[in-house]
């Protein structure tokens, strides 16, 4: 016998189940009868819908292919994405994924310095260790620290070469804009932990920034400003005739030093440099000396060197009042290199200063104007060039080729029983340079005081 009650709901069900195929845009716009004009709309947003879809595979697919930031495992085609300017501006996940992918036992690491002039492929480092270059643009030693320990969460390091700078240490330098610990293999402790692989997944594959920097990878191609080499190290094809069509080397240094002055010894907001901050959340020698214990913890071969720099660079940091610092930084370092040593009943590791006065910091700059006379030793007076560069690991790792002859004034040995002796020749040095290139003084000087009051 039929039950009346429950009649409409069978007719109902078996009208929708006959009116055609279900659609999410047919039940957005209810379970009842479509009119003409509605099932028009519903097939006009199921087609936006799938549309919507097949566009983020294809710019999902584009971006893969495209791999921008040289993440993933795709092909490279000249001159379609075989060279990759938006890269530089994201350095910290490209380098972040290369060591996860390389997984190097050799490291250089630093700043831009480092990152322009220490070769991963010279001889005393390649081919006998899987050199990297993990050195970033402007990084702070709290993110050569977290680096490191990433690195050798990813595979126990056997050799490693950090180049430190001055500016570095200040407490009041936040990590770069594209810094993050979550795609980092370890914790601040050093200890091994998951990356949160996902979140760069998406950021690289579906984001709008990703989808700009492809589009900029097609149609940039010639673009060579910056190029990152396989094993980390920027060069620079164009540099020199971009710094030529900008007014040359001098305008270069005074750029750079301008630079130094209002970003990495006094930045915004605080416009203050200090090793710890006023509320004491940050000493940037702990984050060295996390370093250190690291580096004896797992045996490795280690070494310390202060970058080489122009001789005006430590002119403006006699001008911008730090000079006192510099020195107190550097007995710090001596300190904590043979305090970390001691604790560890290990020997400190060799410690090399490359910065002050010598034969290749004092290289004449030319004059403001000059667009046609190059450097030898640097590209302006904060970053030294490859040869240099070469110089420089070849005292510290002590390689020696018959056709590259070190000055005997490059390089000091840095301990305890020298290092006052040491400051006390850089201030003599400092006051005879003074004397002998007033001019470039005088123009650090007033460069300076001009930031000062603003």
């Amino acid at each position: 016998m039929n039950n009346p009650a429950t009649k409409p709901d069978s007719v109902s069900l078996s009208h929708v189940r006959f009116a055609g195929p279900a659609t999410i845009s047919s039940r957005l716009l209810g379970r009842g009868p479509l009119t003409p004009s509605e099932r028009q709309f519903a097939a006009y947003l199921d087609t936006i819908g799938i549309g919507a879809v097949v566009l983020l595979a294809l710019i999902i697919l584009m971006n893969y292919l495209v791999n921008p930031f040289s993440i993933f495992g795709s092909p490279s085609w000249e001159g379609i994405n075989a060279n990759k300017p938006e890269l530089f501006k994201h350095l910290r996940l490209t380098k972040a994924h290369a060591v996860k992918a390389r997984k190097p036992d050799a490291l250089v690491i630093g700043s831009s310095r480092t990152e322009h002039g220490l070769d991963p492929e010279h001889p005393a480092l390649f081919p006998e260790f899987n050199t990297y270059n993990l050195a970033l643009n402007g990084a702070t030693i709290y993110e050569n620290l977290r680096y490191f320990q990433h690195a050798n969460a990813e595979r126990r390091l056997r050799k490693v070469v950090l180049a430190i700078d001055f500016f570095q240490f200040n407490a009041y330098r936040p990590p770069g804009p594209d810094f993050t610990e979550k795609r980092l293999a370890s914790d601040i402790h050093g200890d091994k932990r998951n990356i949160a692989i996902i979140t760069d997944m998406l950021e690289t594959l579906a984001s709008v920034d990703a989808t700009t920097a492809s589009l900029k990878t097609l149609f940039q191609q010639t673009n060579r400003d910056n190029v990152i080499l396989p094993r980390g190290q920027v060069e620079q094809p164009d540099k020199e005739a971009i710094m030529m069509m900008h007014g040359g080397r001098h305008e270069a240094a005074l750029y750079s030093e301008l630079n130094y002055v209002t970003h990495l010894y006094f930045p915004r907001p605080h416009k203050k440099f200090d090793f710890v901050s006023e509320d004491g959340s940050i000493n940037t020698f702990d984050y060295f000396r996390r370093i250190l214990e690291d580096a004896h913890r797992s045996k490795i071969e280690f070494y310390i060197l202060i970058s080489p720099a122009h001789a005006r660079q430590w002119e403006l940091t006699a001008s911008t009042g730090l000079w006192d610092e510099w020195e107190t930084w550097k007995r710090k370092i001596v300190r904590l290199n043979e305090e970390v040593a001691r604790e560890r009943r290990r020997k400190p590791f060799p410690l090399w200063d490359f910065s002050g006065y010598n034969t290749y910091t004092t290289e004449a700059v030319p004059a403001l104007g000059d667009q046609e006379t190059m450097m030898r030793w640097f590209w302006e007076s904060s970053h030294y060039r490859k040869e240099l560069g070469d110089l420089v690991l070849d005292r510290v790792l002590n390689y020696s080729e018959a056709d590259r002859q070190i000055a005997d004034d490059f390089g000091v040995l840095l301990t305890s029983e020298n290092i006052e002796t040491h400051l006390a020749s850089i201030r003599d040095a400092h006051q005879r340079y003074r004397q002998s290139h007033q001019e470039e003084v005088e123009e650090i000087e007033e460069l300076v005081k001009k930031y000062q009051t603003h």
